[in-house]
């Protein structure tokens, strides 16, 4: 499967749902996908002016897929078991 920018955008979108299902676009807390010539990094806003904080070095497509798989994965089970409890 090829990565693409709008794969991950898609992904990154998936992961605010979850945690902001009624939620604004780009509020504290959001995560944000930062792009530019070297490769993709995931990032989270901090502030009400913008402001993000890096979460992950910046890699390939591949690298940000898995990491952001993982945290919605964890973020699944998760609810699964508080729901299931």
């Amino acid at each position: 499967m090829r990565i693409t920018k709008t794969t991950l955008e898609d992904l990154v979108n998936d992961l605010n749902y979850l945690l902001y299902p009624n939620s604004v676009i780009n509020q504290i807390g959001w995560f944000v996908l930062d792009i530019n010539q070297s490769g993709y990094r995931l990032c989270r806003v901090i502030n009400s002016g913008g402001g993000q904080r890096d979460l992950t070095p910046r890699e390939n497509g591949r690298e940000i897929f898995a990491y952001i798989s993982g945290i919605i994965n964890g973020i699944r089970i998760a609810q699964a078991e508080i729901i299931d409890v």
